[in-house]
């Protein structure tokens, strides 16, 4: 079989135009930010207490918003049976900063995020719970100390930001890699030729 050099550009060019269109028409996300409200008053007297939500997919905390008055301060992440997962040093004198994490989550699993400080974190009314994303529903706040959940506040945390592991490439990826691969074929085609 005799093709023509245009011809096997042709082809490699519609094969990676059918593979970006495959990865553009997925509906998975790369990542996702639950925002929460802006927190407006300092915290006085609340120990151990922060975010209680449900993982919706299996995914990675990758980083929150840490809202907090300034002091250093240990965040933990904890199951809901109370142990610790995972924790992070907060520094001194940050009032608010991204937090850079790379915590796994499990589907359907419940998470809280909990500043241990007791006069640190920041909150403000909020009654929109639950507050969700495809990866994340919010609860309301946890308080460790009480064991009890509450649904008319949000405390400490917000931008809280998840990665799914399981996604497919960009599309710029694939058309990338499609490139590559006609490119390849053309080269081959040459040498044979």
């Amino acid at each position: 079989m005799n093709i023509r050099p245009d011809n096997l550009y042709m082809r490699s060019f519609v094969l990676a135009g059918v593979l970006c269109l495959l990865a553009a028409g997925s509906s998975l996300a790369a990542s996702l930010t639950l925002p929460g409200p802006t927190l407006l008053y300092d915290i006085g007297g609340w120990n151990d207490s922060g975010m209680q939500f449900t993982a919706l997919a299996d995914v990675r905390l990758v980083s929150f918003t840490f809202e907090n008055q300034g002091a250093a301060d240990t965040i933990w992440l904890l199951d809901d049976s109370s142990n610790i997962l995972q924790t992070y040093s907060a520094p001194a004198g940050d009032p608010m900063h991204t937090v850079v994490v790379n915590w796994p989550l499990s589907n359907g699993r419940t998470y809280r995020l909990i500043s241990d400080d007791p006069s640190n974190g920041r909150w403000v009314s909020y009654s929109s719970f639950p507050t969700a994303n495809a990866h994340l529903s919010v609860q309301g706040v946890w308080s460790e100390s009480n064991q009890k959940l509450y649904t008319s506040w949000w405390f400490t945390f917000t931008d809280l930001t998840t990665s799914d592991d399981s996604v497919v490439p960009e599309p710029s990826s694939v058309v990338l890699s499609g490139l590559g691969l006609a490119a390849l074929a053309c080269m081959r085609k040459r040498r044979r030729a």
